[in-house]
């Protein structure tokens, strides 16, 4: 036991007087300072630039090794550090110092700085004195560096760009720490044979070395910090240390990094504006850079977001995802054989490759292809801007179902082709082949349609995009297929062409078209349909460059369509179509109106300039009340009859445009509704011809009241309408003629002018009955004249003229007629007056005129004169007359028998007189009665309106009883009388004529006509002398 701590103890005085060795001669050689100058030399002779070192030390502890202060490393021509280090300490082996030889092994640097600048091409050069580390075993007489390991602590390196006109912010590099280890090369030589790479195999004399990096990054301004760790190993070529000709394993991971940083570093070949989110990418190398490289790894981003004004219409966000991705390098070419992005919004697989490297003209290809994605989420990157095709701006706003897979997509072509990709000439270099499904949304205007279920395949090859195989739904249209193709959509001129296939809802195509899709005159025409429903199929090629050239054409073809204009309806409307902008023609379409089958023909043409319509129908029957409504805007659709024949309407659609109507039609069994007359004309048959200027109606019988009329005539639709005719009856109610009450402003009515003859065998009005009458009518300005008036009634003749005229505040007349024969009884029932006290036959001539809304106003307002005259006639119980002769007692004077006259009445040879009448009050002076009974005589007035009398009457009874006498005695008060001879007698009488007052008028007050009239001269009665006349 005590042997053993006894060599323990020996053992640790030999060890420690060996370490008190190792550090007099470590003390002895930094005292000389010969290392110190054989390391400024070395490390000024590898990197070229001027080292200024302070002072060093001795550094004893758990590394042994040399300590310097105060490193710096400064390029020559600037006079301004690279490399500045407060301390760098090199491990010193210690055996080789028993032999007097220092053997360096080990470098370690204490907060080192380093500053690296772009070059002019925008690249962060790598220092041609890094590659000249001294990790190969190099001796001198007295120093030997066999560097082994590299170690770098609380470090700094700087990015910076001298060009401000770059605008980049520096970058930094902070608490870098590296290390550098030499290791053995046979394993990274083994891997590279592997990967068989030319000249890798032989590990002789080569250098090996495996690093480990970990640092932050930071931004000047930007206060974002990047943890950057990287890892790997290096096999260097046998000769030098050249980084592009080793062999490299390696694997690099950041966290925290700006997507805008990348950006900026990258803005010279990418147009984008900016970049926001933040990267995480992990790498792994393997290869060398001069022969083959091979990259694999991701990177994974969050809340990344790319504002490229110049290609998007807005900033892109793809959200946070991952890109996995596979590269391989060699000097030739670079090739991308996967490059997969999957995030929340878009998931996408590319490859690719950049070939002919080291030559003029690099070389690009890149394939794009994705799953079905949702077309809501991607529609974002539709480059709008680059392509700037308002079709596609249109589209893109609207859709927000459906989904969108790329078959295959991508660039290739010269690098410089590419660039200028969206330049004429340069097409070629892009392509695109994508499917489309389910693709639906809700254009953008005043009257979007919705599109549901859109599909099909967009193809873009040579710089023209094609449209292939689509179809879908536009509301609640059909479409069944798209075809088409749109150049210039990259450069060069824009041109699009597209065929479209489907079947249209007409309803909602009516609304399309009213919204402006067709030139405005065109689209009016169309406005004037009320209602337009049912399905049609079509088809329709478009043209256009999007500037001045807009051309369109297609089909159309209805089958059971139907269409409203008012309450004009077509139904089972069947037929082709043909459109464009200066055309809309349909030749043959059938159709039913009301029930009734029709042919149709259209045509609108000229449409963009002075548009002019063509429309033609022919049938051959028709509902008459279908029609009418059609033609005349008169009746309803259950009017009997029936209309057949073909009309043509053709002319200006401009309100103030001429227009021209032709045609032949034929009624059969018609029901007209005339709004001029109170009865509907019934039953019509005969024909109607139109010119252009009017229509003819050629043998047209019909039935007004039950009356049939024989009508013929021509009707003149010109500024003011005109109507002549012919009308003939052979028996006929003329109130069925009259005209209706007419609401004023009817500017029709006011402007009709009229002129006919008409011709009615047989007749009445009201009470005015009558044969063979005769008569020409005009109407002009509401002014109605008849003319050459003649009628027979009851054995006597009416003849005359008179004046309508229908007025605002009434009907006003002016008539002239001339009565003679015609029976009292026939004629007091014209005027709603029949009796039977009184026969005769009228004679009557005169003038009246009158005016007001009513029959009684019209009465009132009555004036005029006429001569009045009624023959061989009898008045029979006429009660006023009766009243008088109860009176005037006969039986008191004449002891004959004497006739009863109260009872038989008073047979008369005449009755005259000449009245004037004013506000329907009649007057005369010279009303006499001639009879062999009573001789009546009389003046004064009758009061119609108010049905009054005022007036005198004188009688003498029995005028033909002979007596020769020369004088008449007085007998009373207003009387005068020989008995059996002769009487005279006076009264007035006052009041209701069905009540009148009747007194005894003196003899006196009586005109000299009166006893003219009575045939007694007035010096026969011997008046007191104060009554004398």
């Amino acid at each position: 036991m005590k042997k053993a701590f006894k060599i323990v103890g020996l053992s640790a005085i030999a060890l420690a007087l060996f370490i008190a060795v190792l550090l007099f001669s470590l003390y002895h050689l930094i005292q000389v300072g010969e290392f110190r100058q054989f390391l400024i030399s070395e490390i000024e002779r590898r990197t070229h630039l001027k080292v200024r070192v302070g002072e060093a030390e001795l550094q004893m502890g758990r590394v042994v090794g040399i300590s310097f202060r105060d490193i710096a490393l400064i390029e020559p021509d600037k006079d301004r550090p690279v490399i500045t280090a407060e301390k760098a300490l090199i491990r010193v082996a210690l055996l080789p110092l028993l032999e007097r030889k220092m053997v360096f092994n080990e470098i370690r640097f204490y907060r080192p700085t380093l500053r690296v600048e772009r070059d002019e091409q925008g690249k962060i050069p790598l220092p041609g004195w890094m590659a000249q580390l001294p990790f190969r075993k190099q001796a001198e007489d007295q120093f030997t560096l066999d560097l082994r390991e590299i170690k770098i602590e609380k470090g700094e390196v700087l990015f910076a760009d001298p060009q401000p006109e770059a605008n980049r912010a520096s970058v930094y590099l902070r608490d870098l720490e590296l290390t550098i280890r030499r290791i053995r090369a046979s394993d990274l030589a083994r891997s590279a044979a592997e990967a068989s790479l030319k000249s890798t195999a032989h590990e002789e004399g080569r250098l090996a070395v495996e690093f480990g990096l970990k640092t932050a990054m930071e931004q000047q301004g930007d206060g974002s910090r990047v943890q950057l760790i990287s890892k790997g190993k290096i096999l260097f070529p046998e000769a030098g240390l050249d980084l592009g000709q080793a062999w490299l394993e390696a694997e690099t991971r950041m966290e925290g990094l700006p997507a805008s940083l990348v950006r900026e570093y990258f803005a010279r070949l990418l147009p984008v504006r900016g970049v926001r989110g933040i990267l995480a990418p992990t790498l792994r190398w393997q290869g060398s850079p001069a022969q083959r490289l091979r990259v694999q790894g991701q990177i994974d981003f969050k809340q990344l977001e790319v504002d490229a004004p110049d290609i998007f219409a807005g900033p892109v966000s793809p959200g946070s995802g991952r890109l996995q991705l596979e590269m391989e390098w060699t000097p030739q070419e670079i090739r991308f054989p996967r490059l997969e992005i999957h995030s929340t919004e878009i998931d996408l697989s590319a490859q690719g490759s950049m070939r002919s490297l080291g030559e003029k003209e690099p070389f690009l290809e890149v394939n794009l292809t994705t799953p079905f994605l949702p077309l809501v989420r991607v529609r974002k990157y539709v480059p709008l801007k680059v392509l700037n095709s308002p079709p596609w701006e249109y589209l893109v706003k609207g859709v927000n179902q459906g989904e969108v897979k790329l078959t295959k997509a991508g660039v290739g072509g010269p690098l410089s082709g590419i660039r200028r990709m969206f330049e004429p000439g340069f097409e070629n270099t892009i392509w695109l082949d994508a499917e489309v499904k389910g693709m639906g949304g809700n254009l953008p205007g005043d009257h979007p349609l919705p599109l549901r279920g859109i599909s099909g395949r967009i193809v873009l090859e040579k710089g023209v995009l094609y449209y292939r195989n689509f179809k879908g739904m536009v509301g609640l249209s059909r479409l069944a297929e798209i075809e088409g193709s749109q150049k210039g959509i990259l450069a060069g001129r824009k041109y699009l062409e597209l065929r479209v296939k489907g079947e249209a809802d007409l309803r909602q195509l009516r609304d399309q078209l009213k919204a402006g899709f067709i030139p405005d005159q065109a689209a009016k025409a169309v406005a004037v349909l009320q209602e337009l429903s049912g399905k049609g199929r079509f088809g329709l090629l478009l043209r256009t460059d999007f500037a001045s050239s807009h051309h369109y054409e297609g089909q159309l073809s209805l089958e059971n369509a139907r269409l409203r204009i008012d309450d004009f309806s077509l139904s089972q409307v069947k037929g082709e179509l043909s459109f464009s902008p200066q055309e809309i023609r349909a030749e043959k379409v059938n159709a039913l109106l009301g029930g009734s089958p029709v042919l149709i023909g259209v045509a609108l043409r000229n449409l963009s300039e002075k548009p002019v319509f063509d429309l033609s129908v022919d049938s051959s029957g028709v509902k008459a009340g279908e029609a009418l409504r059609l033609l005349l805007s008169l009746g309803s659709p259950q009017d009997a009859g029936t209309i057949r024949g073909s009309l043509r309407y053709q002319g200006s659609l401009a309100p103030s445009g001429e227009r021209n109507l032709t045609g032949s039609l034929e009624l059969i069994g018609v029901q007209i509704p005339l709004k001029i007359f109170r009865q509907p004309f019934r039953e019509v048959r005969g024909k109607v011809i139109l010119d252009g200027k009017g229509f003819d109606f050629q043998g047209v019988r019909g039935q007004v009241a039950g009356y049939r009329i024989d009508l013929a005539g021509r009707w003149r639709y010109l500024e003011k309408p005109q109507l002549t005719f012919t009308l003939n009856s052979p028996e006929l109610d003329i109130a069925t003629l009259l005209p209706q009450e007419e609401p004023r402003g009817n500017d029709w009515h006011d402007r009709l002018q009229v002129r006919g003859r008409m011709n009615i065998d047989k007749g009445r009005y009201e009470g005015f009955e009558f044969t063979d009458l005769k008569s020409d009518l005009t109407l002009d300005k509401r002014v109605w004249r008849l003319e050459n008036f003649s009628a027979k009634s009851q054995g006597g003749t009416i003849q005359g003229a008179g004046v309508f005229i229908d007025a605002t505040d009434g009907l006003r007349f002016s008539l002239e007629p001339k009565v003679q024969g015609v029976p009292v009884e026939g004629f007091l029932k014209w005027f709603d007056t029949g009796t039977r006290e009184i026969t005769g036959k009228v004679n009557l001539a005169g003038k009246f005129e009158s005016q007001g809304a009513t029959g009684a106003e019209r009465k009132r307002n009555l004036s005029g004169n006429f001569q009045l005259e009624i023959k061989d006639g009898m008045a029979r119980r006429l009660q006023l007359l009766v009243r008088i002769l109860n009176v005037m007692d006969l039986t008191r004077w004449f002891s004959f028998q004497l006739p009863d006259l109260k009872q038989k009445g008073i047979r008369f040879r005449s009755i005259t007189g000449d009245f004037k009448v004013k506000n329907g009050i009649y007057s005369t002076e010279n009303f006499i009665v001639d009879s062999d009974d009573i001789s009546i005589t009389g003046a004064g007035q009758v009061d119609g309106p108010n049905d009054a009398i005022d007036a005198v009457l004188a009688f003498r009874p029995f005028p033909r009883v002979g007596s020769v006498v020369s004088y008449i005695p007085l007998i009373g008060p207003g009387i005068a009388g020989i008995k059996d001879s002769i009487m005279v007698a006076s009264f007035h009488v006052q009041g209701p004529v069905d009540d009148a007052t009747i007194t005894p008028a003196p003899l006196s007050t009586l005109s000299e006509f009166f006893f003219s009239a009575l045939k007694i001269p007035l010096k026969m009665i011997p008046l007191p002398s104060g009554e004398k006349k």
